[in-house]
C-alpha cells in the first residue's frame, strides 16, 4: 500500500524591506515611551512640598521692591503693603515661599542694598515634566514702589507706583495709590480700589477691568483678544478715544475733547465699555 505525504508547506516569504525602518522606528517610539512614563512617574513620586520663612531689615527705609523669577519657574508673587499699625514698618519685609519640586528645588535670592532697594529673585533648575513651582508672600512697607515679574501677580495697599508683568497668568491689583504700568501675556488684569492718576494696561490674551476710585489725568488700556470694562468717576469729563475693531463700543461717562483727562481704549477682538464708577 502507498502512502503519499502531503506537499511540504512554501517557505515564509522574508519581510519586505519597506517594512523593516517602519519596525525599528515603532520599538525606538516604544521604548521612548515606556522611559517617559517611567521618568513621569518618578517625578510625581518624588515631589517635594516645603514651605519657608525669610525678613529682612535694614538701617534705612525700604523704598523700592523688585521681585523676579527665571523663565524656568513657575512662579506666582503676593506683595502686600503694610503700614505700621499692621505690624509693618518703614525698613523690614517678611516673606514666605512655598515651594514644590521633584529634582532641583527653586533657589531664592534676597539681596537689601544701602540706597533702601530690595531685590527677591527666584530662579529654577531645568525639568523636563513637572517643573518647579514657586509662590512668593512678600510684606513690604506700603510706601515702597513696586515692580514684580512672575507667571501670576498680585499687589495690595501699596502707596507707590506698581509696575507689573505677568508672563501665562493673571494680574489683580487693588488698594493702590500710585501710577500703573501692568501687563499680562496671557492672563487677565484687574484693578480696582484704586486711586492711581496714570494707568497703563495691556493684556495679550485675556480681559482687561479697572475700577478707579478717583479721575484719573490718563489712562491707556489695551486688549489684544479680550474685552475691556473701564470704570471712572462721572464727577469729572474726559477726552475719550475707544477703538474696537471686531466688537461693540460703550461709553457712558461724561466726555469732552478739551479735556485734561485722557483715556485711550483699544481691543482688536473684543468689546469696549467705559462707564461711570
Amino acid at each position: 500500500m502507498s502512502t503519499t505525504l502531503p506537499p511540504a508547506p512554501a517557505p515564509a516569504a522574508p519581510p519586505h524591506r519597506a517594512r523593516q525602518p517602519l519596525l525599528v522606528v515603532g520599538l525606538v517610539v516604544a521604548v521612548l515611551a515606556t522611559g517617559w512614563g517611567a521618568f513621569s512617574l518618578a517625578s510625581v513620586m518624588g515631589r517635594h512640598d516645603e514651605v519657608s520663612y525669610g525678613t529682612v531689615s535694614g538701617s534705612g527705609t525700604i523704598r523700592t521692591v523688585h521681585v523676579s523669577a527665571s523663565g524656568l519657574c513657575n512662579s506666582s508673587v503676593s506683595v502686600l503693603g503694610l503700614g505700621d499699625e499692621d505690624g509693618g514698618g518703614p525698613t523690614r519685609a517678611s516673606l514666605r515661599w512655598h515651594d514644590f519640586w521633584s529634582f532641583g528645588r527653586p533657589r531664592h535670592d534676597v539681596h537689601l542694598d544701602a540706597g533702601g532697594t530690595l531685590q527677591v529673585h527666584t530662579s529654577c533648575s531645568f525639568a523636563a515634566s513637572w517643573g518647579p513651582d514657586s509662590r512668593l508672600v512678600l510684606s513690604v512697607p506700603r510706601t515702597a514702589a513696586v515692580s514684580v515679574s512672575g507667571e501670576s501677580v498680585t499687589v495690595d495697599h501699596i502707596w507707590n507706583d506698581v509696575r507689573v508683568s505677568a508672563d501665562s497668568g493673571s494680574v489683580h491689583v487693588t488698594n493702590v495709590i500710585g501710577d500703573l504700568h501692568l501687563s499680562a501675556d496671557s492672563g487677565s488684569v484687574h484693578v480696582e480700589s484704586t486711586r492711581a492718576q496714570t494707568v497703563a494696561v495691556s493684556a495679550d490674551s485675556g480681559s482687561v477691568s479697572v475700577s478707579l476710585d478717583a479721575p484719573p489725568t490718563d489712562v491707556e488700556v489695551s486688549a489684544d483678544s479680550g474685552s475691556v470694562t473701564l470704570r471712572v468717576p462721572a464727577s469729572e469729563a474726559y477726552a475719550v478715544r475707544a477703538s474696537a475693531d471686531s466688537g461693540s463700543t460703550r461709553v457712558t461717562v461724561p466726555t469732552d475733547s478739551r479735556s485734561s483727562r485722557h483715556i485711550d481704549v483699544s481691543a482688536n477682538s473684543g468689546s469696549i465699555r467705559v462707564l461711570p464708577r
